[in-house]
């Protein structure tokens, strides 16, 4: 299963994708997110997770 959230202009990821636990792909490119939900940690088949072009903050590594 894959979810395209793409060009939405997002400033927080729904809380109602921790329901998708079978998620594969989670796309969120070219939106305003700053941070993201603990839930996306959970994902165990998440194997994309496409974020480019948001307001993350780095981390280090």
């Amino acid at each position: 299963t894959e979810l395209n959230l793409n060009d939405l202009g997002l400033i927080d990821v729904p809380s109602e994708i921790a329901q998708l636990q079978n998620l594969q792909g989670l796309y969120l490119f070219n939106n305003q997110l700053t941070k993201l939900p603990p839930e996306i940690g959970q994902f165990q088949n998440l194997r994309v997770l496409g974020l480019g072009n948001n307001r993350l903050t780095p981390i280090s590594p």
